[in-house]
């Protein structure tokens, strides 16, 4: 694409690391890279997936921030999910 609109110099570039997921393949859901974590009161369901394409690391970034921080949910369930992992390595 060539835009002069987006030919300019970007003062605060974007600089991301995306994390090592490596140790996520074998999960407590029997699907790798898909865990899954229930709260002791009932509630909803949520599902946080991330790396669809494969190129997107912010994702893979937030939820290697909620693993690593021990993340539970008090009600209901949430489960996270790495999704295109062979595009993403």
């Amino acid at each position: 694409m060539n835009d002069p609109r987006l030919d300019y110099f970007n003062e605060y570039p974007v600089e991301l690391k995306a994390p090592d997921i490596t140790c996520y393949k074998n999960t407590n859901s029997g699907v790798d890279y898909i865990l899954s974590f229930s709260g002791k009161n009932k509630g909803p369901h949520v599902f946080i997936s991330s790396i669809v394409h494969g190129n997107e690391p912010c994702g893979a970034i937030a939820i290697d921030w909620f693993l690593k921080n021990n993340f539970r949910p008090t009600n209901g369930k949430i489960s996270f999910g790495f999704m295109n992992v062979e595009a993403y390595f």
